[in-house]
């Protein structure tokens, strides 16, 4: 399998995804999560196995609503919903980060708070939480029961980085260590992608592979 790597419009969110090497290398791949756009699924020998998403949240640290929340988080949440459902029907494995709030996304859920990929419901998306150094959840990663479904390291990773260069060369892209459930999800997802590469090994149909494993 094949990891391909961009860093969003924004600077601060990495996009990634896995593809078979069986693939051409001469075939556009579509985008992956950005802006409004998770996935192209229109042409299934096109779209990858899987892919991992890391969006970013408005919510403060730790919120923890007590009341029911207002009526338009219904609508953001089957906004999410209706983004996933094409990715589902086309057997796409959606390996989404949890966030960094120390949040209990079970209780945003039970009291309708619109929360990202991991509170929509959607029968296709892995929520991923952070782990620490010692294997323990990460103080800062959301978690949830029923909403988060597994943990994978997301302390000191080793990754992509942009910084503002001196001498006016503008953004500069080098790497080193980053927290954060956006750092899980990829190692996941690339889990999932050597998953299915044994799976599809034997006719090279990565895509039926991903309809079996799921």
């Amino acid at each position: 399998m094949e990891w391909m790597e961009w860093m969003a419009s924004d600077g601060t969110h990495h996009i990634h995804t896995w593809r078979s090497p069986a693939a051409s290398s001469s075939q556009q791949w579509p985008a992956t999560a950005s802006s409004g756009c998770i996935a192209r699924t229109d042409t299934p020998a096109m779209h990858p196995p899987q892919v991992s998403m890391s969006f970013g949240s408005s919510y403060q640290y730790g919120f923890y609503p007590l009341a029911p929340a207002p009526s338009y988080h219904a609508e953001w949440t089957a906004a999410y919903a209706r983004a996933l459902a094409p990715l589902a029907d086309a057997g796409v494995l959606a390996v989404a980060a949890a966030g960094n709030n120390a949040l209990d996304i079970d209780n945003l859920v039970r009291l309708g708070w619109s929360y990202l990929p991991c509170a929509a419901g959607a029968s296709n998306v892995v929520c991923v939480g952070a782990t620490d150094v010692y294997d323990s959840p990460a103080g800062f990663s959301n978690r949830g029961e029923k909403s988060v479904h597994v943990g994978a390291p997301g302390v000191q990773i080793y990754s992509t980085l942009f910084s503002n260069a001196t001498g006016g060369e503008g953004l500069v892209h080098t790497y080193g260590p980053l927290n954060g459930t956006s750092m899980a999800a990829p190692v996941v997802s690339g889990a999932a992608a050597l998953a299915l590469s044994l799976l599809g090994a034997a006719d090279g149909n990565f895509y039926r592979a991903q309809q079996v494993w799921m």
